[in-house]
């Protein structure tokens, strides 16, 4: 990867281009983390569902997919970390604000875990 790419996953819509903003964004890499963990008790969480995963991408529309991207995925990848490169990743990006903004709320209103929610009657996919 060398000294001109910086491949930093943060939470939310804005992240990335904040940091594009100070480190350039063809040096600036998009992630979605998507991990399902439950706590058990303070600070203890488990690992919960499909194994966690990242997903990255451009954060310019020039260049939605580039060798670059191919070589960090592969990078990490061989590090343990399932990663696949994005064609959206301000999409995929959105996706999880609006699937943890909905579910999420129905899960500390109802004082329930997603897998409670998930079960509850009329709920099903």
């Amino acid at each position: 990867m060398g000294v001109e790419s910086h491949p930093v996953v943060q939470n939310g819509i804005e992240a990335g281009d904040r940091l594009a903003a100070t480190l350039g964004a063809h040096r600036t890499v998009g992630g979605v983390c998507t991990v399902f963990v439950r706590r058990t008790k303070s600070a203890v969480f488990v690992w919960m569902g499909d194994p966690p995963s990242l997903r990255i991408g451009s954060l310019t529309d020039d260049a939605p997919v580039t060798d670059r991207l191919d070589m960090i995925a592969v990078i990490l990848t061989d590090a343990g970390i399932s990663t696949r490169v994005s064609s959206d990743i301000r999409q995929d990006l959105w996706r999880k604000l609006v699937f943890i903004a909905s579910f999420g709320g129905v899960a500390a209103l109802s004082d329930a875990s997603a897998g409670l929610c998930a079960a509850s009657r009329g709920l099903e996919g």
